[in-house]
């Protein structure tokens, strides 16, 4: 538009930087290891790496920019390689810290938008509309009361776009709109052992095995919004909470919602702080093969399958109520979902075509070959720990490949 209105800014509104730096060592032992059994050869190694996210548009409850997602990992291991090549070995440990990956707060949304609920509620009691007969008008004005002397900075109506004017007068939620790029934060410590074994039985004959063992823990998470929770709870929990809400004369009060819709998944989050992450998988195994036909009447073709398997996951927790009749969670004791194996097929088959100028390959993929039908839970309801939801498994797939090369 030539009235300047589509122009971007000269000066960006948010500017990420960061450092990425790797370093590794390698030790070839066969230069001072002479003669070892079965002509093995033997290397050690050790490598160190930090990176960062240029995650630009993440922005916290009062719209300020979040640091951008970093991460710095150690793996050292080793190499062994026997027989001429034909067997090989590798075995590696890692570590890695992650800080200021997103995490995902569930209804986090309701930090801003139960403001403006308690705003529009306490501004109607206050000018005597809708009030609920059961109250006497001074318990209404010591609710009122609390709510407008203890409201937000300018900062948060801002960042949320609300009007604590007059927005309240026309609109629930005063006008505003959940902030673009809102997120929280939390930081990560994973670490695991890979073990990898290739085979060569024969020339025409390949195995490869490649075991997983891997765990992770949360810290600091919703880093970047605590410190308002705790203080906004400790407001909702006084009588400022207390307030009821005023649509259809309804008698659920704010802090009943505010625990219902954030509080609780803020506890939940807590609680998993510091403690093996369940969603991840403890172990994973895949095994491949793969044989070459290279003479008689089967040249050219080749077969091999695969089997992929993880262990079990964890789907959810069990529900108890506490000594001070406050719901929590089992974190020590999840529920599981089923461990997972699959299986997949391939035939093909390959030789040179028009004069020897082209090397023409077909095969045959069937992915998920042995499928099970049975749905595979993946939540559980909490006090019972029943299924809450399914997912359907991965179908079995077939597919051809032509592949020419030149």
């Amino acid at each position: 538009m030539t009235d300047g209105s589509y122009e971007l800014p000269s000066t960006p509104n948010n500017v990420i930087e960061g450092t990425t730096e790797s370093w590794s060592v390698v030790l070839h032992t066969d230069q001072f290891l002479h003669k070892l059994p079965a002509n093995a050869q033997i290397s050690v190694f050790y490598n160190e790496s930090s990176n960062f996210q240029p995650a630009a548009g993440r922005v916290d409850h009062f719209a300020r920019p979040l640091d951008p997602p970093s991460g710095e990992t150690q793996d050292y291991g080793f190499v062994v390689s026997a027989f001429d090549g034909k067997v090989n070995l590798k075995v590696n440990w890692y570590e890695t810290a992650a800080k200021n990956a997103s995490f995902n707060l569930v209804n986090y949304w309701f930090v801003g938008f139960v403001e403006a609920h308690a705003l529009k509620i306490a501004k109607h009691y206050e000018g005597y509309l809708n009030g609920d007969p059961a109250w006497s008008s001074a318990l209404q004005r010591q609710h009122v009361d609390q709510v407008l002397g203890n409201l937000p900075p300018q900062e948060f109506w801002d960042a949320w776009g609300m009007d604590p004017v007059n927005g309240w007068q026309t609109r629930w939620n005063a006008g505003g709109n959940v902030p673009v790029g809102l997120a929280t934060t939390a930081d990560t410590v994973s670490k695991g052992q890979e073990y990898e074994l290739v085979v060569t039985p024969t020339d025409n004959w390949r195995i490869m095995l490649n075991v997983a063992k891997q765990s992770a823990q949360n810290s600091n998470l919703a880093g970047s919004v605590r410190e308002w929770i705790d203080a906004r709870n400790a407001h909702w929990a006084s009588g400022a909470g207390d307030i009821r809400m005023w649509w259809g004369g309804g008698v659920q009060s704010i802090n009943t919602l505010w625990n219902s819709r954030t509080y609780s998944n803020y506890l939940l989050a807590l609680q998993k702080e510091g403690t093996n992450i369940p969603e991840m998988r403890p172990w994973r195994l895949n095994l491949i093969t793969n044989y070459n036909f290279k003479e008689g009447i089967l040249r050219g073709v080749n077969a091999g399958g695969s089997l992929r398997w993880q262990d079990k996951v964890g789907i959810g927790y069990p529900v108890y109520t506490d000594s001070d009749g406050q719901d929590r969670f089992r974190i020590d004791d999840p529920y599981w979902g089923p461990s997972e194996s699959n299986v997949d097929l391939w035939l093909g088959y390959s030789r040179k075509i028009l004069s020897d100028r082209f090397q023409w390959r077909i095969q045959l993929n069937i992915r998920n070959a042995f499928r099970d039908d049975d749905l595979i839970p993946i939540t559980v309801q909490g006090h019972d720990g029943s299924p809450g939801a399914f997912r359907i498994p991965p179908p079995t797939a077939w597919t051809v490949t032509n592949t020419l090369e030149f």
